[in-house]
C-alpha cells in the first residue's frame, strides 16, 4: 500500500517527532518537525488517539469547543490494544477471514481495562486470518494469522517488557481453548 500511495505522490515522513500541526479553517497545512524542519501538507493522516492529536499537535487559528484543552483533559483515552503476529502448521480452514471471540462477561474485561487500568483477568479478542480469503497469504502449509487483544494504553505505566511473556502465553492459551485447537502443537512462531 505504501508504493501504491508514492506511485500517486503521497510522501510519507517516517522517523520524525511532530512538534505542532497548523490548521486553518478546520484543515490540517502545515507540519512543524522536533528537529525544526516544516512541511506543507495537503492531507494528514495520522492514527494518534484524538485526545492526544488535537490536545498535543493540533494548532488552529480558531477556538474550537469540541478540542478545546478543558474539554480534552476530561476525556478518557481509548483502550490499547496487544497484537500478536504468529503463524501455525496446519490449516485452520473452519475459521472466518475475521473472527471475534466474546467472552462471556466483556463487562468485566472493560472494568479491568478502563477503570482498574490492569491486563484483563478474561478478555476477548479479534483473530484475522487471511488465508481464509487468499490462499496465497502464506506460503504451503504455513496459516499466517493475527490476533488483536484489547488492554489498557499506555497510561497505564504497564511494563509489556516484562508482562508480554506471560501475557503471550496466556492469548495463545484462550485461542487454543476457543477456536484453535492443538495451537501449541502447531504453532510454529509468534511474535
Amino acid at each position: 500500500l505504501v508504493q501504491a500511495a508514492k506511485n500517486m505522490g503521497v510522501k510519507f515522513y517516517f522517523e520524525h517527532s511532530v512538534k505542532s500541526i497548523e490548521v486553518r479553517n478546520k484543515k490540517a497545512e502545515r507540519i512543524e518537525f522536533e528537529n525544526g524542519k516544516t512541511r506543507q501538507v495537503d492531507i494528514l493522516v495520522s492514527n494518534l488517539d484524538p485526545v492526544m492529536l488535537y490536545g498535543r499537535y493540533w494548532n488552529s487559528d480558531k477556538k474550537n469547543k469540541r478540542w478545546h484543552k478543558t474539554r480534552l483533559d476530561k476525556l478518557r483515552h481509548s483502550m490499547g490494544l496487544y497484537v500478536l503476529y504468529f503463524a501455525t502448521n496446519h490449516d485452520y480452514d473452519e475459521l472466518a477471514h475475521h473472527t471475534i471471540v466474546l467472552d462471556e462477561d466483556y463487562k468485566i474485561q472493560l472494568d479491568d481495562i478502563f477503570d482498574d487500568t490492569q491486563l484483563p483477568k478474561k478478555f476477548s479478542a479479534y483473530l484475522h486470518r487471511p488465508k481464509t480469503t487468499d490462499a496465497h497469504a502464506g506460503p504451503k502449509g504455513i496459516d499466517p494469522m493475527y490476533v488483536l487483544v484489547p488492554v489498557p494504553n499506555l497510561k497505564s505505566g504497564l511494563d509489556w517488557q516484562t508482562i508480554e511473556p506471560a501475557f503471550r502465553q496466556r492469548v495463545l492459551a484462550f485461542l487454543e481453548q476457543r477456536c484453535l485447537p492443538d495451537l501449541k502443537k502447531k504453532l510454529r512462531f509468534a511474535f
